[in-house]
């Protein structure tokens, strides 16, 4: 969204008409800050734009609740033998442990193969 990806656009504006409800994760959040940060100008318009954004969806914290759900994602694709990086368990645990099991994302294969999503739309 932040970037501008029209078919990010389009996609959560169906879902906002649909009467979806949206969500991100500190983990998100620490994705996008280091991103603006490493920007070589405009970071002060990136960081006005990342505020209104995150004021207009629910943020949920990384708590001990999200580790352990995160260890078991981690754990379960190790089993199958599909491991996804690092952070993408994070935030999976994120949305798993406050009962989210839909996600958007630009890259579908990274949360596919988790049981407790069960779907995710890509853009």
């Amino acid at each position: 969204m932040l970037k501008g990806y029209p078919a990010a656009i389009e996609c959560t504006e169906s879902l906002r008409k649909q009467g979806a409800v949206f969500y991100t994760s500190t983990i998100n959040l620490y994705e996008v800050i280091c991103g603006i940060k490493n920007l070589p100008r405009d970071s002060e318009r990136h960081s006005e734009a990342l505020q209104l954004l995150t004021s207009r969806v629910h943020v949920l914290n990384f708590d001990s609740e999200a580790a352990m759900k995160g260890a078991d994602i981690k754990h379960q694709l190790r089993v199958l033998g599909k491991p996804i990086g690092g952070i993408d368990y994070l935030i999976a645990a994120s949305a798993c442990s406050n009962g989210i099991d839909m996600m958007v994302s630009q890259n579908k294969k990274h949360f596919e193969n988790i049981k407790e999503i069960k779907q995710v739309l890509t853009y």
